[in-house]
């Protein structure tokens, strides 16, 4: 921007005039190399990026609420179903009262409840915590021979540009088992989820064709999700769905995308507000995530 000193300058100085409307052409110049730079390395790294409805959510991570509330007992959310759905087409969550496991595939929501059956959650049904993106793959690996879930995990782990983002991962493919688990629903006052787990219904399901829909999160991001990999699975029939324990599959396509950007949106209300909340203690996370409490 010109100060005044610089206009009167200019006003009383033909030459300077002429000096300075050439800086502006080379500096208008320069910029403009500079931005189609950018556009063609944001052009040739940022592929998918728009869904069937024309609008760019490609590579955005949507969340509701945090896994810290989540352990700390917080299971009543005011996010709807409907609401999930505008957010993404793909995820997993629960429901409020900790009512079964969420599977969001296809762009349909999916309630898991007692030993894994699985039913259309209605639009109204609210939830206490969803991660859902518009899935829009950005690599695929065939896995050919049989395999645990844990080896998967780990040739995915391979094939990752960086371990310091998200990615959402789905693997369709024939499993010759499954061992899942569905919370069971709570009443208040609520217990914390590592205490609360404890009377989930844990399932074996052989030799289904069926889907895992899951997410990879970096460590630095532990208090937000769960870090590493976070599986639920669902049938082809989705007749028979719950939160990953383990697996052993034969064979599979695995479909990776990488998130640019994490989207968060907190809970209302005083629960929430007057929550007491530090980091996640790692031991509970994997009495969660892991345990089968047998």
């Amino acid at each position: 921007m010109l100060s005044l000193f610089d206009v009167l300058i200019l006003k009383s100085c033909p030459a300077c005039r002429k000096r300075r409307a050439v800086r502006l052409r080379g500096a208008i110049l320069i910029g403009a190399l500079v931005m189609a730079v950018v556009s063609a390395a944001c052009t040739t790294s940022f592929t998918g990026s728009v869904n069937g409805n024309g609008h760019g959510h490609g590579h955005v991570l949507y969340q509701y609420s945090t896994l810290v509330a989540l352990m700390e007992g917080l299971y009543d959310g005011d996010a709807t179903v409907a609401s999930i759905r505008s957010h993404g087409d793909f995820g997993l969550g629960t429901f409020n009262g900790l009512d079964g496991e969420m599977v969001v595939v296809d762009g349909q929501v999916y309630q898991a409840g007692k030993d894994g059956a699985s039913k259309v959650a209605g639009y109204s049904t609210k939830t206490p915590f969803a991660v859902v993106v518009f899935f829009l793959p950005d690599s695929t690996i065939s896995i050919d021979t049989p395999m645990s879930c844990s080896v998967l995990e780990e040739i995915v782990t391979k094939s990752l540009p960086s371990s310091n983002i998200p990615y959402a991962i789905r693997v369709d493919g024939q499993f010759v088992s499954v061992t899942a688990r569905t919370a069971s629903p709570q009443s208040k006052p609520y217990r914390k989820l590592s205490v609360a787990i404890k009377e989930q219904s844990t399932f074996e399901i052989k030799d289904k064709t069926g889907t895992l829909i899951g997410f990879y999160i970096p460590e630095y991001m532990k208090d937000l999700n769960v870090k590493g990999y976070h599986f639920h699975f669902i049938s082809d029939d989705r007749a028979v769905g719950g939160h990953l324990l383990d697996c052993r599959v034969a064979k599979a396509t695995v479909y990776v995308e990488a998130m640019k950007t994490v989207s968060v949106d907190l809970p209302g209300g005083s629960d929430f507000y007057d929550a007491k909340m530090g980091g996640v203690v790692e031991n509970d996370v994997d009495k969660v995530e892991k345990d089968t409490h047998k």
